[in-house]
């Protein structure tokens, strides 16, 4: 690029600019710093639009002589589902769903609403031959300590659902049916303080969706590496307190099918004296592997009842307690024996009792090292 000398000519790769134009670099460089310029001055307009609609909102939200109330410092936070809880505790409850002006309004739990809606199976399972229907009061929401219970059973041809006069409060709501999940949906009936409307005006409209079932398994060896074969494995539901029961295979592994979402506890062995402490599972389909656990080691102990001339007696109940184990309950079979195993390392006392009113025990203990234990009962006729 070359410049003339005193004509204001400027020449740049052979074309020649008159007067007092300025090069073409100078231009482009200018371009730029103008578009940030408008850019920023368009941000602050916006910023301030929005910062007056924010303003006229609130001033519409309250009502004439109303306080609102302060809006929650606890920063929306996710729920399971995909649902966002928008604020903290409210009078010792959690405000669920998206923040709106009306939170802020006092509300009236005076009166009955409906909930309706319609079930649907996702995952490619067809509609169950029969589900129910739960509605509950919240857990942890506002309103709940006016909501109600009810249960409905469905058979296959009824996909929606209609409750009426339901009291005004704070539910869950969710499906259940054999094999298949619901995601619990939370839902509040509430009318503001001084509206006026006919009772039983309130309605919510949900879509339930049942999804497929899952399964979880582990594996559990002793404290020597070995795995535990045909231990009982327990699974309680924490809800309502049902168990499931399996036990472990040759190589220690366990597995429970068709589990639906949920709190459980895990019992490892008699859940009356477990060989571990019971762990608290969230369990959420379609799988969970569970971290492998390690048992002490335990014995096996064959309990023989005799008569007093030495005959295998049949049918007598052993009782037995030990620390720590706790508790067990066994019947002698037709060779007199009655087997316990897994028992851990302790001291045992165990009572015996015969069908025909003969009586017997024996104490034993086990130091962790038998794999069998043989421990002899002698049966005498109870004195009258």
């Amino acid at each position: 690029m070359s410049i003339g000398r005193a004509t204001g000519r400027c020449v740049v790769e052979g074309v020649q600019y008159a007067g007092t134009r300025r090069p073409l670099g100078a231009v482009r460089g200018a371009v730029p710093l103008a578009l940030v310029l408008l850019g920023a001055l368009l941000g602050l307009a916006v910023v301030a639009w929005l910062s007056c609609v924010d303003r006229q909102d609130g001033e519409r939200a309250v009502e004439p002589g109303a306080t609102p109330a302060p809006t929650p410092s606890v920063a929306p936070a996710e729920e399971p589902g995909g649902q966002r809880q928008a604020s903290g505790p409210v009078n010792g409850a959690i405000e669920v769903g998206i923040d709106h002006p009306y939170k802020r309004l006092p509300r009236s739990f005076e009166g009955t609403g409906t909930i309706t809606g319609v079930v649907e199976v996702v995952g490619g399972r067809p509609f169950p031959t029969s589900w129910r229907l739960v509605i509950e009061p919240s857990r942890f929401g506002v309103g709940r300590e006016h909501a109600e219970r009810r249960e409905r059973e469905f058979d296959g041809s009824q996909r929606t659902f209609e409750e009426q006069e339901l009291a005004l409060g704070g539910y869950r709501i969710y499906a259940e049916a054999p094999g298949l999940n619901s995601r619990v949906q939370e839902v509040l009936l509430f009318r503001l303080a001084g509206s006026a409307g006919p009772s039983g005006g309130i309605h919510k409209h949900l879509i339930l969706h049942l999804t497929p079932s899952g399964f979880m398994d582990g594996a559990v060896t002793d404290e020597r590496g070995q795995p535990v074969p045909g231990l009982p494995v327990v699974l309680e539901n924490l809800a309502d307190h049902s168990r499931l029961t399996t036990q472990t295979n040759g190589a220690g592994v366990w597995r429970f099918d068709g589990l639906v979402d949920g709190r459980y506890q895990l019992f490892l062995g008699d859940p009356n004296g477990p060989l571990i402490p019971a762990e608290p599972i969230n369990y959420l389909a379609p799988q969970r592997r569970h971290p492998d656990q390690v048992v002490p080691c335990t014995s096996t102990v064959e309990i023989i009842t005799r008569d007093e001339l030495g005959v295998p007696v049949e049918g007598v109940t052993v009782r037995g307690f030990g620390t720590p184990h706790g508790t067990f309950t066994v019947v002698s079979e037709s060779d007199g024996v009655a087997r316990v195993h897994f028992l851990r390392a302790g001291r045992y006392r165990v009572r015996a009792s015969g069908r025909e009113g003969q009586r017997g025990k024996a104490d034993f203990v086990l130091d962790g090292t038998q794999e069998l234990e043989r421990v002899e009962i002698q049966m005498h006729p109870e004195e009258r």
